[in-house]
């Protein structure tokens, strides 16, 4: 085999796993995926999610002949998400290709160490902007849960709807300071967080929406599961066989990820956030390119979506 069929046949194996294992690198994504809301989409400007903004203003209690309500109802809208790209690539040499086209000399692992460098540097980065606020790399970042679940829901625009003007389109939040009085650095008790997690866990719910999953920096964590020990509480999640190590709250898992900002835990319901990409462009590796200049191959790997949501009131917030 040559080095040449070498490579092509080794993309080939990685392009087939390489999305489920960006998915499963990250709780977060990993859920979203359980419910089947990681979605590949086929094109258009934007990435949109249609929203029930509002409930029918035509109910009415009546009796006999009385004259019903037949006004026209506007319920629904839609949040609009730009469309984010990622990159990074799989370089080798022409000097590189030629040392190694030798059965007995080939370094066979070579392409497929950069390419695993490659796979876990866009696992990395990405998990790390899924909790951005979107406005890195002059806002070409991922909306991620900083924007989606706001610290200050009342301002900010998201999916292209004004949070200032419009109440439902905001998130839940509950901080320490405001509520309890409590410094950014000084440390709850038990009986304060739990009081606090209660109390969003509360506001996150509407009849049968609950969260479905916490994150939590590791601050937080870590104070969660002291309390946890504490009453002897500890449990599995059901997505232990995942390879993720969760407490539970209320039966929902928390998770812990290094990449949530500090001080802060995420109360999030799944039903109504997405993970989009292009089907395209959903961490393929493509095909090989030659500069003009150089004597290299290169093969992208490339991202092209989106974190959406289609709920924000559903979502929530702690933090000191």
């Amino acid at each position: 085999m040559s080095t040449q069929d070498l490579i092509v046949t080794t993309l080939n194996k990685y392009s087939e796993t390489l999305y489920d294992n960006v998915l499963k690198h990250n709780a977060l994504l990993s859920n979203l995926e359980s419910k089947g809301q990681v979605q590949l989409l086929d094109g258009g400007s934007f990435i949109e999610e249609d929203l029930m903004y509002a409930e029918n203003s035509t109910f009415k209690w009546y009796s006999g002949y009385e004259l019903l309500e037949t006004t026209s109802s506007p319920v629904l809208t839609s949040a609009k998400f730009e469309w984010k790209q990622a990159n990074a690539n799989v370089v080798i040499s022409g000097e590189e290709m030629r040392k190694n086209s030798g059965a007995k000399t080939r370094k066979h692992n070579l392409i497929e160490s950069r390419i695993k460098v490659c796979e876990k540097t866009m696992k990395n980065r990405i998990g790390a902007s899924l909790f951005s606020d979107g406005t890195a790399y002059g806002g070409k970042e991922i909306t991620g849960l900083q924007a989606l679940i706001s610290d200050s829901p009342t301002t900010g625009i998201v999916g292209g709807i004004d949070r200032a003007t419009n109440v439902w389109w905001r998130n839940q939040v509950y901080s320490f300071n405001a509520e309890q009085g409590i410094a950014a650095g000084a440390t709850p008790t038990e009986a304060e967080f739990i009081k606090a997690m209660d109390e969003l866990f509360i506001r996150c719910t509407r009849d049968e929406d609950t969260p479905t999953m916490i994150i939590a920096d590791a601050r937080y964590y870590g104070l969660y599961k002291a309390v946890c020990q504490n009453i002897k509480r500890i449990t599995t999640s059901v997505t232990a066989d995942a390879g993720f190590r969760t407490l539970e709250y209320e039966g929902v898992p928390v998770y812990f990820d290094i990449n949530c900002p500090q001080n802060h835990m995420y109360f999030i319901n799944t039903d109504y956030m997405f993970f989009k990409s292009h089907k395209d462009a959903n961490f393929k590796l493509d095909k090989e390119r030659l500069p003009y200049n150089q004597d290299a191959s290169i093969y992208p790997m490339i991202f092209m979506g989106n974190l959406t949501i289609s709920n924000c009131n559903l979502q929530g917030v702690l933090k000191a």
